[in-house]
């Protein structure tokens, strides 16, 4: 066994007791989502997002692309070369826009242990890279101040606290609002997040919804697309949390 044995250290030739520990394979999830903030959310926010495992390895390591809408470029998270965890457009090169602080971890590590690209050097930043966990609940409200906006909130009482269900749709979790009337989020059959009073036709009753197909679950970050009248406008201040 290798375990609590006298090792020789090459750079000085001293002996030194090295204890090897067997650990269990991690195991990655199906999703990731990597998230910043501050300035790094503000200027790297392409970057930013949900990342869902690829089907092949990367290196013998999983490797995980990031959920986009057509209009983006690619984004990959994997382990590089020189052992770090790394966030880049192309997968397989040595340099990357992020970067784990420490090498050798056989997964992604989480809050505060990255470092980005700032166009002159390599500095830390605040960045979070977390398995998906479905929230028991999303509170969803409209902090802007356009009046047609505002009245549709008030009139369909969009605003308020989803509550998951234990039961999922179109394989993905979903959220109800029961009070005064049944609303529901969820991933309609065309992929969209939807805002809907019914769940079997939300794709031809959604309220609202995101544009984007491949997301596994609502974006905090992305607009909303509202039904205002008998259009469809893209609304920022619709928030989700």
């Amino acid at each position: 066994s290798l375990c609590d044995k006298n090792w020789i250290a090459n750079l000085t030739g001293d002996i030194v007791q090295v204890e090897v520990i067997e650990e269990q394979k991690p195991i990655y999830p199906d999703y990731y989502e990597v998230r910043g903030q501050g300035i790094v959310q503000e200027n790297l926010k392409h970057y930013f997002g949900f990342y869902e495992k690829l089907p092949d390895l990367h290196k013998k390591f999983p490797a995980f692309k990031k959920t986009k809408s057509y209009s983006e470029s690619s984004c990959y998270l994997y382990l590089q070369d020189h052992g770090v965890w790394t966030i880049n457009a192309d997968l397989g090169t040595n340099k990357g826009i992020f970067h784990s602080k420490s090498a050798g971890l056989p997964s992604p590590p989480s809050n505060g242990l990255w470092k980005y690209w700032n166009g002159t050097n390599f500095v830390t930043g605040t960045i979070s890279i977390q398995p998906l966990i479905y929230p028991e609940s999303y509170y969803l409200e409209y902090k802007g101040n356009a009046s047609v906006v505002r009245e549709l909130f008030r009139k369909e009482n969009l605003g308020g606290l989803y509550v998951k269900q234990t039961l999922t749709h179109n394989k993905f979790a979903f959220y109800v609002k029961e009070n005064p009337n049944l609303l529901y989020i969820v991933k309609s059959t065309e992929g969209q997040w939807v805002l809907s009073p019914y769940l079997e036709d939300c794709d031809s009753s959604k309220l609202m919804y995101q544009s984007r197909t491949t997301d596994p679950a609502p974006d905090k970050y992305a607009p909303w697309i509202v039904k205002l009248g008998n259009t469809f406008q893209s609304v920022a201040e619709v928030s989700i949390t």
